[in-house]
């Protein structure tokens, strides 16, 4: 499991390790199913009132081989044996004063097994485990960063005050806010880590100061973009990255066009394809389809900035934050 961390001039991988006894089999507990790359619903399904949850994928290397079944374990005691009776019998001691040799040579107390299945005095016992410490999977999580050469170092990285990430992530690029004009964000390749060359490199420029981005759900390659000219574009990385390219990467595979104030935040459906969402100084949340370019939703009854729209597991429903009042919203309904 790794977390990265982004400084002024690197990005640091955070390897974070549960311990266990061993590390070679597969831990369910740690890797449980995931949400994989195809989407669960259109988006006409979608706007049409159907909700799912991620299609889910197995992370477990060995899923499609026969598992040998666990050795069942052996109970306390035999289902056809009762567990015994025990009966604590109390031993009347003398009430003259004693010397401490003959008190320590006098009888204690006693436990017997009663036999007799009739005998009231008798109880049943059956011995219990303390647990004093709460059980789970997670205790003593420690996290360490990795070597320098697993890290991205020399990076010119743009943290502003108006901007809402810095980074992001898919499965196969990390893209960073990038220092320069024109709204810069540095893609890298996870595949590819180490020092950057000192001499400037292609990357993404939007054309205008960048507020916020977002990598697509299901399509590792696809991102989109919202600045301070109120647009949102969306970009098609190529399958190498951007290093190879003669200059920056400027020309969009969509435009979407709409909001009357800078863009305050871009975020992707978790479940259903084509659609993103995004935030803006007019007081307004868009649900756009991606493909026609055009609004499909537009939630306008903010009185202030709507901040962070987030959805929930099955992208069903939304929260919003405005004004010190997080709403939480079904679009479809509003």
């Amino acid at each position: 499991i790794r977390i990265l961390k982004v400084t002024t001039n690197s990005v640091l991988p955070i390897e974070v390790r549960v311990p266990r006894k061993s590390y070679s089999d597969y831990q369910p507990e740690l890797f449980p199913d995931t949400a994989g790359p195809d989407p669960a619903l259109t988006l006409s399904e979608w706007l049409a009132g159907e909700n799912k949850e991620p299609n889910l994928i197995s992370l477990d290397p060995n899923k499609d081989k026969p598992v040998a079944p666990k050795k069942a374990e052996k109970p306390a005691f035999p289902p056809s044996t009762p567990p015994p009776r025990v009966k604590t019998v109390e031993v009347a001691r003398d009430p003259r004063p004693q010397s401490p040799s003959q008190r320590s040579s006098s009888p204690a107390p006693q436990t017997s097994k009663s036999e007799d299945p009739d005998d009231e005095e008798s109880e049943w016992y059956v011995p219990k485990a303390m647990n004093i410490v709460r059980t789970s999977f997670f205790r003593h999580i420690f996290g360490k960063p990795l070597n320098k050469t697993e890290c991205y170092d020399n990076l010119k990285v743009l943290n502003t005050a108006q901007q809402n990430h810095v980074i992001r992530a898919s499965k196969k690029f990390v893209g960073v806010s990038w220092q320069g004009p024109g709204g810069r964000v540095a893609i890298l390749d996870l595949a590819k880590t180490g020092r950057l060359p000192s001499t400037t490199f292609p990357v993404l420029e939007t054309g205008s100061t960048l507020i916020d981005f977002d990598f697509s759900t299901f399509y590792d390659d696809i991102i989109a973009t919202g600045g301070d000219n109120s647009v949102v574009k969306i970009f098609k990385i190529p399958e190498n990255g951007l290093m190879n390219l003669p200059s920056n990467l400027t020309e969009s595979t969509s435009v979407l066009k709409g909001h009357a104030h800078k863009i305050l935040s871009v975020d992707f459906h978790p479940t259903a394809d084509n659609i993103v969402v995004t935030s803006s100084g007019d007081f307004t949340v868009k649900l756009w389809d991606i493909n026609k370019e055009a609004a499909q939703i537009t939630l306008s009854h903010f009185s202030d900035f709507p901040y962070s729209p987030t959805w929930d597991y099955t992208g069903s429903i939304m929260a919003v934050f405005s004004k010190g009042i997080i709403r939480i919203i079904d679009p479809r309904q509003n």
